[in-house]
């Protein structure tokens, strides 16, 4: 990735230009969705103007023709602050593909995060484009499958309330401190918070989804958000929860009951051991699948500071090699060796599953704060 065309410019947004950038971007994804679902109502927190700044773009005809958007925040790994980038609305108008201009425009935004060292790159997608730039799927999660005939084993316990939420962005300072103790998860503020509670996945007609609070004796101890597909209607999708998992899963029954939905898809993080055993124990089937989209490290010296001990309590021993902007990474642990140098191989080496790799557990990137 050290091949950035010169030769046509990439841009970075301003305010004064945003909403022809997201004009290039709905035409490419909501060409034909109704006023008031366009992406800068789902994303607003990507396309919006506190971070035009981060829209990369070419011009073509006096107009941008090609659109990339990141996000640049921090994320925490068993409480360890690591620096991210998040990538998508990925949009070239038709009638100007075949140029590779998402691909120099991926280029020119590895490069900038090279400069500022950031150690990860999400991207909201498994297309070449992203594979060719050293992106790859892995990471690990497990969903979960959970019917009202395994709910029926629950004995419903009286402490437990679930209530429905409205007035969702008043809700917004107990919800962040809840989610806030979660371990693995991304930073936000209470500006955040409340713009991911306004944003349209609330209030799509097709995507029925709903914000529940769940108290037990009175004091909120988690929340549950909750949406069903247009094409899933008697499926309910879990998009975020934080909290008590015994109080979540003591009422689901109810939010199934609320969102008229027979089973459920909840993603459970495998550091999640309390609420897996749960699950097990009501004989719930899952799977396990890598984390949404595709991953790749930028920084693997600042990734490795940015854990700390998260990697030699594992057990692993590792150093670094680079050589500019490339690097070799070399990890011992008893009888395996890592001996990676390409950008892929240094991130399944970081977060794969397999035997040989360090097997760190990612952050969710699809809940409220999905690119």
């Amino acid at each position: 990735m050290r091949s950035v065309n010169h030769e046509i410019e990439v841009k970075r947004g301003t305010p004064a230009i945003l909403n022809d950038l997201v004009a290039v971007v709905n035409n490419v994804m909501r060409p034909t969705s109704p006023q008031g679902y366009r992406m800068e109502d789902e994303f607003p927190h990507l396309l919006g103007a506190g971070n035009a700044e981060n829209i990369y773009y070419i011009e073509e005809d006096g107009k941008p023709v090609s659109v990339i958007a990141v996000k640049i925040w921090k994320a925490y790994l068993a409480d360890h602050m690591i620096s991210v980038a998040s990538l998508g609305s990925v949009s070239t108008l038709p009638e100007y593909r075949g140029k590779r201009y998402a691909t120099i425009i991926l280029e020119r935004i590895i490069s900038d995060l090279e400069t500022r060292k950031a150690s990860l790159l999400l991207v909201s997608g498994t297309r070449d484009l992203y594979k060719r730039a050293g992106c790859v799927q892995t990471g690990r999660m497990y969903a979960y499958s959970i019917n009202r005939e395994s709910l029926s084993a629950i004995s419903k316990d009286g402490r437990y309330s679930v209530r429905k939420i409205v007035r969702r962005q008043e809700a917004a300072d107990w919800i962040l401190d809840i989610y806030n103790r979660e371990h693995y998860r991304f930073s936000r503020d209470i500006n955040l918070m409340k713009i991911l509670l306004d944003a349209i996945w609330f209030r799509r007609e097709n995507w029925p989804m709903e914000l529940f609070e769940i108290s037990e004796n009175g004091a909120r101890v988690a929340y549950l958000i909750g949406y069903k597909r247009g094409s899933e209607r008697r499926s309910m999708n879990v998009m975020e929860m934080a909290g008590s998992r015994f109080a979540i899963i003591n009422s689901l029954p109810t939010i199934l009951n609320e969102l008229d939905a027979d089973d459920i898809l909840l993603r459970v993080h495998p550091t999640d051991t309390r609420l897996i055993e749960i699950l097990d124990s009501m004989n719930c089937k899952y799977q396990v699948m890598p984390v949404q989209g595709t991953v790749r490290v930028i920084d693997p010296s600042t990734l490795l500071a940015e854990l700390g001990n998260l990697v030699s309590e594992s057990g692993w021993h590792c150093s670094i090699d680079q050589n500019g902007c490339d690097f070799a990474l070399h990890c011992d642990y008893l009888s395996a060796h890592i001996d990676a140098r390409t950008p892929s191989e240094i991130t399944h080496a970081f977060f794969g599953s397999c035997d040989g790799c360090m097997k760190i557990d990612l952050m969710f990137t699809d809940d409220l704060n999905f690119i």
